[in-house]
């Protein structure tokens, strides 16, 4: 099934994957990401139904690359930033850094343990599919624990920064 949807529809997934992605070899990547996912996990009626999940997967996961990507990126470029400017990386910087990870970590303690979970995992980069097949949970259920996680996340660090 995946060889018929990859042959007839091979062009427009290429281009939803670039679309998606920062470069052209993070979209063949995820193309090819989403094909292995395909081949794991589809167990749906061939056709359109398969075309639009193949479709939903290609996104996400050229979303994914992207995220990683990028973090790698800033990871690189703030690594040469340190090495040619010391000063950014003096002691009150790492302090203030410090604070502001440990006021996060107590923040994320009074969320409830779905949002919790929820936003852990789409920090680590996972797609909304992955995180509700990792939980066993509908897409509904995962898309509201990260959105009101968000909510919450926002109110509390806000609610913290007045006083």
């Amino acid at each position: 099934m995946l060889d018929e949807v990859l042959r007839e529809h091979h062009s427009q997934l290429l281009y939803r994957a670039r679309h998606h992605s920062l470069d052209a070899a993070d979209a063949e990547d995820a193309l090819n990401e989403a094909s292995l996912a395909f081949l794991r996990n589809y167990n749906g009626p061939p056709g359109e139904d398969a075309l639009n999940w193949l479709k939903a997967v290609t996104k996400y996961t050229a979303w994914s690359f992207s995220r990683q990507a990028g973090e790698r990126r800033r990871q690189l470029s703030s690594a040469e930033a340190g090495d040619l400017c010391p000063e950014a990386t003096d002691r009150s910087a790492q302090v203030a850094a410090r604070e502001e990870f440990e006021s996060l970590v107590c923040h994320l303690r009074a969320l409830k343990p779905d949002e919790q979970a929820a936003l852990l995992l789409v920090g680590f980069g996972f797609s909304y599919q992955e995180i509700a097949e990792m939980r066993s949970w509908s897409i509904r259920k995962t898309t509201r624990c990260i959105y009101e996680g968000r909510q919450r996340l926002r109110a509390l660090t806000r609610e913290n920064n007045l006083n």
